[in-house]
């Protein structure tokens, strides 16, 4: 596995959709939740995102334990509130000059 997006969130059902839509091109999209209490969770796993439910022991401890959860040999971190567009999914999935991707549909669909 090579690229998996991270996004840390709580209580962003309002907005996770979209940014996870946004990351479907990746091998993985990984959402670790600290206790929401609205549906980011269950929305998250509904839209095909490996969810890890944990506290809040800090923002760098978050990323780190992201970063421990990742199973691609690639992190990028987004957040529930941005997305991902078709230019930035190209430049993530180039690999020594050549376009290695799950789904090359899904780049041109990236256009939330």
């Amino acid at each position: 596995m090579d690229l998996t997006v991270a996004i840390l969130a709580r209580d962003e059902a309002d907005r996770i959709g979209d940014a996870i839509r946004s990351a479907s091109f990746a091998d993985e999209v990984l959402v670790l939740d600290c206790g929401s209490r609205d549906r980011t969770v269950s929305l998250s796993r509904e839209l095909g995102a490996r969810v890890v439910e944990t506290d809040w022991p800090g923002f760098v401890e978050q990323r780190n334990r992201a970063l421990g959860e990742a199973r691609g040999a690639r992190v990028f971190f987004l957040d529930a509130d941005e997305r991902i567009t078709p230019e930035l999914a190209r430049a993530l999935v180039v690999e020594e000059g050549a376009a290695r991707v799950r789904d090359p549909a899904a780049i041109e669909a990236v256009g939330v």
